[in-house]
């Protein structure tokens, strides 16, 4: 059953477009890696998806419903939004920031945390595996154990989607794996649907089912991650050589560049 439908978006920057009539759908439960060059659109969709940029033309239905007809207490009950940059000097505890997921289900009556609210912000701290950090200072946080606090708080939300743009950026290979590890977890244990803008194509190849590879604003192919990773694909989008393998573990694609002085004869 597809969870989001998005048919013939449009979307761009005062006047100039990006985004191109681009039509696709997320099946309920999956884990879609959306893909692309620099400047291909990958951030721009995420936030026209997540309302956060208006769209020109096109529509986008959450389970049916036009996602622009849903109020905002609505949406942010169903979708949750991890973006690129995140305040490394906020003075909130772990716990309180954590906590901040749970604002969607308050009111003006109602703005202090109830024993609910804390029986969800525990378990979604427990499922990111920051259980441990509850007292410490976001501030004072490492860069992975950010991005797993982060995660966290879009959990307390308790989301039927979660959208996250470019979630490895800054990390180590230990952390990117670790933190695709844990959405990989949320995703089949939790049933939780993910959409996530990726640079790396191997770590997407690995961890997400579909792929969405984008170019000059519009899809350019689409499918499971060896439909998508061949070495013509990538070529033509990516304007470079590549050889396309497969990983001797999963048996998913590994692309690997081909430096110019190895074209040579």
């Amino acid at each position: 059953m597809a969870l989001l439908k998005i048919d013939g978006l449009s979307a761009g920057y005062g006047g100039r477009p990006v985004l191109k009539e681009v039509t696709f759908s997320v099946q309920a439960g999956g884990f879609l890696g959306v893909i692309g060059p620099n400047g291909s659109g990958k951030s721009t969709l995420i936030k026209a998806m997540t309302r956060f940029l208006p769209v020109s033309a096109g529509c986008i239905a959450l389970n049916g419903r036009d996602l622009h007809a849903l109020s905002l207490s609505d949406l942010s009950r169903q979708v949750a939004v991890v973006n690129q940059h995140t305040p490394t000097d906020l003075q909130l505890s772990v716990r309180e920031y954590v906590l901040l997921g749970r604002l969607p289900y308050r009111n003006r009556w109602h703005l202090w945390e109830n024993s609910q609210d804390g029986a969800i912000v525990d378990n979604a701290m427990a499922l990111a595996g920051v259980g441990a950090l509850a007292a410490r200072r976001f501030s004072e946080l490492s860069g992975g154990e950010r991005q797993s606090v982060v995660i966290a708080r879009a959990l307390a939300q308790e989301p039927r989607v979660l959208f996250l743009d470019e979630p490895t950026t800054h990390l180590d290979i230990r952390h990117q794996v670790a933190l695709l590890d844990l959405l990989r977890r949320l995703n089949r244990e939790q049933g939780l649907t993910l959409v996530a803008v990726l640079h790396d194509l191997n770590l997407a190849a690995e961890y997400c089912d579909r792929l969405l590879l984008l170019h000059e604003g519009g899809i350019h192919s689409q499918g499971a991650p060896g439909e998508v990773l061949t070495y013509e694909t990538l070529e033509t989008v990516y304007k470079t050589i590549v050889l396309v393998g497969a990983s001797p573990v999963s048996g998913k694609p590994v692309v690997y560049p081909v430096p110019e002085e190895s074209r040579k004869g």
